[in-house]
């Protein structure tokens, strides 16, 4: 039996307490997401101690071991990955529906980290609306749990320091593979065990290396932990590649308090700070329980702006229903001394539960998210988030190197010709057919060629290592427009993103997050971005001038400037109020937000003086000028199929009108 540390549950309530605030959306709080990597070293460590034990009074039985995490774990997850259905069917809208159902079969499984990984990026929006988000963390440990054991019962035929390196070598490799991942595959680097698993590692050497004498400077020493801990909640944020290098900060502080934390010093005191002793006792529920409660808040709020105190109400329920299940789920299920006694009924119930919540899964995907929920309205709105290019499955051009004719994207050739050519990104896909339409209707035939993250001209590279063949893309692309005859180029992309590297915040709540669009002057002997700001806009608008110019000189040229964005859902927007019978729900954005957020292409594209050159700005066509603010939808149907791309047969219909004439009047 381990004896019981006071100081360790303090630490818990230090590592849940800053997730729970950085979820709730406390800025301050903006590394709170690192009390999960304090977790994994906490229970490396514990696990550990638990087995080396176990192993060295030859008791060790797996059996025993799994009966235990059952005992742990399994009660308060499955009742409250439980509770999140019938909120789910509330607040959830048929596509949201069918993924939190495919997320309840992942947590039955304990693969819900490749689930998310699959999902998207941790840290944007339609994440903080996923209920079990956070259960990938479980995941992973579960997945830890499975092999650890199995790998020290191999290894404890070996001497202690034997074991020790054995454990250095595979966390380290594990960190290489995480600094290595971070710039590759950054959401399979966030998810997947293999680069987290020397965060758990770390806090099974700690165990290892067993008990150390007591010494007087274990006093700073563990100060020094804490300051790191403390020091990383508040200074890193959501650009802080994770997990990496950078989070030897957090965890080696861990790692430090587990191994040198005493009784005499200031740091076990602080941790045994009776309040934080007991919110750290009630850390495993409170982390269960706080990503659900703040999820389905989000589902059902229509008020983009959340005050403190709002926030700080919803901690505190947190905090209370963590208790209650603490009590009342968590302790009764634990130990044999339990409810339940039996280990084969143990096993025997878990795996019944398993297979229910499967079926509840399973249920939801088969009904198709149960759309009957909803009137036909409701539904009609929906429906606006699949109004894609329908050429765009057909058309992709990812990975290919532009050939003539390019399969699934000729239906708007005359004569094997293109006089127009539509170049540039995912906005520049999603306008592109109903203008080749208006165009194919006056007898003028044309190629979309648009390629998803990339800007559409040459020069140009980006961070994010995926998109490394945007700029021999956009070569091949411009050399395949003298193959059939272009005589006009239109460039559409999403500039502002591009240019200024941040994504939308419209200053009203309704902010985009995801990682940065920055772009830089392309250089093959630099793969990083020069850190001043300034110097690298300047770059890259001097080189969106001079490429423009140089296409000019052998086509007419029209530069589509950013279609205004949005930073919100539109849709599902739309589809709230409307389910709720809210008739005064928010309909446009500041078109004073959009002007600043695009003055530097505005500017630059005012700078150029070349007749073979024209600049479209949508801005005239989906902006009030008088009021001020830019629709998001015209009555009530949706103008974007998300936060920032137009309704093909809408949105880009409304642009087409007006761009349609332009690009006749220009052609040669």
């Amino acid at each position: 039996m381990l004896s019981y540390r006071s100081d360790i549950d303090g630490l818990r309530a230090i590592a849940v307490l800053p997730v729970m605030f950085f979820h709730a959306g406390f800025s301050a709080f903006s590394g709170g997401y690192i009390g999960v990597d304090i977790f994994f070293v906490i229970s490396g460590f514990l696990i550990t101690k638990i087995l080396i034990a176990d192993l060295e009074a030859d008791k060790f039985s797996l059996s025993k071991f799994y009966e235990r995490r059952i005992r742990r774990l399994f009660p308060a997850l499955y009742f409250c990955a439980i509770c999140t259905v019938p909120l789910a069917y509330l607040y959830m809208f048929p596509e949201q529906y069918i993924d939190f159902s495919k997320s309840l079969i992942a947590v039955a499984l304990f693969v819900s980290n490749f689930f998310f990984w699959k999902e998207g990026n941790y840290f944007s929006p339609a994440s903080e609306e996923q209920p079990l988000l956070h259960t990938w963390s479980l995941s992973v440990e579960e997945q830890f749990y499975i092999i650890f054991p199995l790998f020290l019962l191999w290894c404890f035929r070996f001497q202690r320091k034997t074991i020790i390196k054995v454990l250095l070598l595979l966390a380290f490799s594990s960190l290489l593979l995480s600094e290595w991942g971070w710039r590759n595959y950054h959401s399979a680097n966030f998810y997947l065990a293999p680069t987290r698993a020397w965060e758990l590692i770390l806090g099974g050497l700690v165990a290892l290396l067993g008990p150390v004498r007591e010494h007087k400077a274990h006093g700073a020493i563990t100060l020094l932990g804490f300051s790191l801990i403390v020091a990383s909640i508040f200074i890193l944020d959501e650009t802080t590649p994770t997990p990496s290098i950078y989070l030897l900060v957090p965890t080696m502080g861990t790692a430090v308090i587990l191994r040198y934390s005493r009784e005499t010093t200031f740091v076990y005191s602080l941790l045994s700070f009776k309040p934080l002793v007991f919110v750290g006792l009630l850390s495993y529920s409170a982390y269960l329980w706080h990503q659900p409660i703040f999820a389905y808040w989000r589902l059902a709020s229509l008020d983009p702006l959340v005050s403190t105190l709002t926030l700080s109400v919803m901690c505190m329920s947190v905090l209370v229903i963590a208790y209650l299940s603490w009590r009342f789920i968590e302790r009764p299920f634990r130990g044999s001394g339990g409810l339940i006694k039996s280990r084969m009924k143990v096993f025997s119930l878990s795996f019944s539960a398993t297979l229910i919540i499967i079926l509840i899964g399973s249920l939801g995907i088969a009904t198709k998210g149960l759309p009957g929920r909803f009137d036909d309205g409701t539904l009609e709105i929906l429906e606006s988030t699949n109004d894609k290019n329908p050429m765009l499955s057909k058309c992709s051009l990812r990975g290919e190197r532009v050939t003539h004719p390019v399969k699934g994207c000729d239906q708007f050739l005359i004569n094997s010709k293109a006089k127009v050519m539509i170049v540039g990104d995912s906005h520049s896909s999603s306008i592109s057919y109903e203008i080749q339409n208006g165009l194919f209707q006056n007898s003028v035939s044309s190629y979309a060629v648009n390629d998803p993250g990339c800007i559409g001209l040459e020069g140009f590279y980006r961070l994010n290592t995926n998109y490394n063949s945007c700029n021999s893309y956009v070569h091949d692309m411009l050399e395949f427009a003298e193959l059939v005859d272009t005589e006009l180029i239109i460039i559409s992309s999403r500039f502002a993103a591009y240019i200024e590297g941040s994504r939308f915040d419209n200053k009203e709540g309704w902010v985009e997050y995801g990682d940065s669009l920055a772009i830089d002057v392309f250089d093959s002997s630099n793969t990083s971005f020069v850190l001043n700001h300034k110097e690298r806009k300047s770059r890259v608008i001097n080189q969106i001038k001079t490429k423009i110019v140089e296409l000019s000189g052998k086509y007419k040229v029209i530069v589509i400037n950013t279609i205004p964005e949005v930073g919100i859902n539109v849709p599902h927007y739309l589809a709230k109020c409307k389910n709720r019978d809210v008739v005064d729900c928010i309909n446009s954005t500041s078109l004073q937000v959009y002007q600043k957020r695009n003055g530097v292409m505005s500017k630059a594209l005012a700078e150029i003086s070349d007749k073979n050159i024209k600049v479209f700005n949508p801005s005239k066509v989906l902006c009030d000028q008088q009021l001020g603010r830019c629709n998001i939808a015209i009555n009530g149907r949706p103008i974007y199929r998300d936060d920032d791309h137009l309704t093909s047969s809408f949105g880009a219909s409304l642009l087409s009108e007006a761009l349609v004439p332009i690009i006749l009047e220009n052609l040669p």
